[in-house]
Parts: structure tokens; C-alpha cells; sequence
């Protein structure tokens, strides 16, 4: 656990790195340009996921059992080709992207490549972090995944918001886009080190071939990278729907509120990505009550963030939250505190999806997560004319129905059983 403290660590300097860009963006932008900005933010957080069609996900499963074998040969099979053919495959998924968050946002052409350079950088980070993973440095990858972007918008996004007299959308993107891409080329030294480590290492013996580990980490990674993709979703598909159907303003309202939703949702978040390795070798070697144990720490870890920030926005809410990201933002603070309930849903699942992706039963989650986004759009379309409350109960209602569903097909299916926040009484034989 103490690899995992560390994780959360990083992931609140970087929630504090965050929260001051939101602040900047509320207090320096109009509102209708904020909404703008959140939608296209929204997109590239959601959808940098998509990095390398999936062997980045596949890769950390696979190396992370060559390294329990010690399968050095697959080792450096794996390490060879990951880096360069999921750069090359972001070239392309970019300039896609450039196209979907133009028309989500309603803005010209002319972002189309700014854009795709800003999520090519955190698509390219994310990657690098991925692959210290699975060489077994969680600590230095979830710094890359979660704290170097935003650190690298210290000397950068942050002052160009802040002292920039009535800055545009275009120039806000572009410093955003060259931050994120010195932080992905920072973390691309580190990754491309530690695998070339690992190559010299690898024996000379049995040949593995390259092209069939791709192979397999495309087939093993594609449902990790779609669930991480539909998970991602969730807390966005209100902002978009808003912003397309209802107004800019409205997304702007939902987006800050969600945003300060990630203080309480980060401990879990930094917690699934650095266990995953570790996931991996407990199931290979059949201990699945210190899974279950394991569990039941982070239920119970995450489930104390967002009950402190309930208490808080009951108490102080409407006089704190106007105070700081702008009178205009007063409406966010109930949005603030529905939310609260579907971050405390998350937490009755603790690391379940992470357990079944680990553990081959992805199918899982991917159900689960395409039915909550059903959900989602569903009422969006139905609903976002009427602002923003209602899509927040649907948001809340979605993230506890996937997480209930999770931990008790565990329980009832397999030899993982899980009971959030209580010691279980019984062992599945």
C-alpha cells in the first residue's frame, strides 16, 4: 500500500494544479467561452484513453505476467514495439479527435490541429505511463498519468490565463497543447530507458515474435481501453449534452461543478492505476482473499472524501463555491452535491472494475459501463433542455447502479468475494 499512498499523493498535487486552472478559467473567461473550453477539455480527457487502440492496456497485463514469469524474451518483444507503433497509431486517432471536439464545441476549423496536438500530448503521456506500469514502476507512472501535464501548466496555461489581457480560446488551447507535449516527451526518456533496461536484460534464447505480441496486446487491451473510455465518459456526456443542446453556459455550470467532483474521485482513480500490476500477480497466483481484502481497504479510503465533502457543501456550499469560481458559478453548487452521491457510489465498488479486467472478466465491465452511458444519453436527450440538476441525478444514479452490479457479480461468481467495508463472514469454495 505504501506504492499506492504515494499514488494518491501525486494524484491530489496534480487535483491542486486542477482546481487552479478551473479558477483561472471561471474567473478570467466568459462564461459562454469557459463552456467552450470545458466541452474540449472534456473531450481530450475522455478520449486520450484511446491511445494506441488498446496495446498500451494490453501491454500492462502482458508485461506485467512476462515480469511473473520472468519471460525476459517477451519482455523485450513487448517493450520494442509498444512506444513506436502507439505513437504512430495517435498521429491519426489526433486529427479524428480534432474533428469530434470542433463540432461538439461549436468552433471553426482552424482548432481542428490545436486541438490534436493538445490530446496527442496527453494521449503520448498516457501511454509512457502505461508502459512504466508494466515494467514495474507504478510510482513514476502514475506521476506521468496524473501530476506532469498539470505540472507542466504551472509555467504555462496558468500565467497565460491569469495575466493575459482578455485572452481567446485559440491561444488558451495552443499554450495548453504545447504543455502537454513537453510533458509527454519527458515521460517518452523515462519509459524509453527502463524498456531498454529490460531489453538488455532479456536472454538470447526462444524468439518472440513481434507482430503476434502486438496482436495480443490489441486483442487483450481493446475491452480494457473501451471500458476506461466509457468510465472516462460518464462525467462528461451531461457537459456535451448541455453544450449541444441546451447552451454553452449550462455545460459551463455542470463542467466546474464536475470538475471539483475530482478531489474526492482521485483517491480511487490513482488507486485503480497503480494496482493493476499487483492485481495481476495475486490472480496468478490464486490470492484471491488478499484481492478481496484489498478491496475492501480502498471501498473504505474512498468512501471517506466524499461523505467530508458532503458535510462541507451542506455546511458552507452556496457561500464558498460562488466565492470562488465567480458569482455566475452560485447554480454549481447543487449540481456539486448530487454529484456527491454517485462519487460515494464509485466508492462502494472500490477497485472492482480493475479486479474483473485483471482477471479476465472485462465483458463485466463493459456491460455494465455501456449501460450506464445509455443511461447517460438517454437523458440527455430528454432532459438537458432542463438544465442541469436532473442530468446530475442521472449521472449520480448510473455510477452507483455499475459499481453495485460489479461487486456482486464478483461475489457471486467467482472466488473474489467482496463485501465494501465489512469483513466477509464466508469463502467461496
Amino acid at each position: 500500500m505504501k506504492s499506492a499512498a504515494i499514488s494518491v499523493a501525486l494524484r491530489y498535487l496534480a487535483i491542486a494544479i486542477q482546481f487552479a486552472v478551473v479558477i483561472a478559467v471561471t474567473n478570467t473567461l466568459p462564461l459562454n467561452i469557459a463552456g467552450q473550453y470545458f466541452s474540449v477539455f472534456g473531450v481530450i480527457a475522455v478520449t486520450f484513453t484511446l491511445s494506441g487502440i488498446g496495446i498500451p492496456d494490453g501491454c500492462v497485463k502482458n508485461l506485467s505476467e512476462a515480469r511473473v514469469h520472468q519471460d525476459n524474451d517477451r519482455l523485450h518483444a513487448l517493450t520494442l514495439s509498444t512506444l513506436p507503433v502507439s505513437m504512430i497509431l495517435n498521429l491519426g486517432i489526433g486529427y479524428i479527435i480534432g474533428i469530434g471536439a470542433t463540432t461538439f464545441a461549436h468552433l471553426d476549423v482552424e482548432a481542428r490541429p490545436i486541438i490534436a496536438l493538445w490530446w496527442f500530448g496527453y494521449a503520448g503521456t498516457f501511454l509512457c505511463a502505461q508502459v512504466l506500469v508494466g515494467c514495474g514502476r507504478p510510482v513514476i507512472a502514475t506521476f506521468f498519468a496524473y501530476s506532469s501535464v498539470n505540472l507542466a501548466y504551472v509555467p504555462t496555461l496558468l500565467p497565460a490565463l491569469v495575466f493575459l489581457d482578455s485572452p481567446d480560446l485559440i491561444t488558451i488551447m495552443t499554450v495548453a497543447a504545447l504543455a502537454a507535449n513537453g510533458a509527454m516527451a519527458i515521460s517518452a526518456l523515462f519509459a524509453f530507458r527502463i524498456s531498454q533496461r529490460l531489453r538488455i536484460e532479456a536472454g538470447n534464447g526462444r524468439s518472440v515474435g513481434i507482430m503476434h505480441e502486438l496482436y495480443v496486446s490489441v486483442k487483450s487491451g481493446l475491452p480494457m481501453m473501451l471500458s476506461r473510455f466509457m468510465q472516462a465518459s460518464l462525467p462528461w456526456i451531461p457537459v456535451w449534452m448541455l453544450g449541444y443542446f441546451n447552451a454553452v453556459e449550462a455545460a459551463a455550470i455542470y463542467a466546474a461543478a464536475s470538475r471539483l467532483t475530482v478531489a474526492v474521485t482521485s483517491v480511487v482513480a490513482a488507486l485503480r492505476f497503480s494496482m493493476r500490476g499487483t492485481l495481476v500477480e495475486m490472480n496468478a497466483a490464486g490470492r484471491y482473499r488478499e484481492i478481496a481484502a484489498l478491496n475492501r481497504k480502498v471501498s473504505l479510503i474512498s468512501a471517506l472524501p466524499p461523505l467530508a465533502g458532503l458535510i462541507f457543501l451542506l455546511l458552507v456550499g452556496p457561500q464558498v463555491v460562488p466565492l470562488i469560481l465567480g458569482a455566475d458559478y452560485a447554480p454549481a453548487v447543487p449540481v456539486l452535491i448530487i454529484l456527491m452521491f454517485g462519487v460515494f457510489g464509485e466508492a462502494l465498488g472500490g477497485i472492482s472494475d480493475e479486479i474483473l479486467k485483471m482477471t479476465g472478466a472485462t465483458r463485466i465491465v463493459l456491460w455494465s459501463l455501456f449501460l450506464a452511458m445509455l443511461c447517460q444519453c438517454t437523458l440527455g436527450l430528454l432532459m438537458a433542455e432542463h438544465g442541469a440538476e436532473l442530468l446530475a441525478w442521472g449521472t449520480a444514479t448510473a455510477f452507483t447502479l455499475q459499481y453495485v452490479w460489479q461487486t456482486v457479480w464478483l461475489s457471486r461468481k467467482t472466488k473474489i468475494t467482496i463485501f465494501p467495508f465489512l469483513t466477509p463472514t464466508r469463502e467461496k469454495p
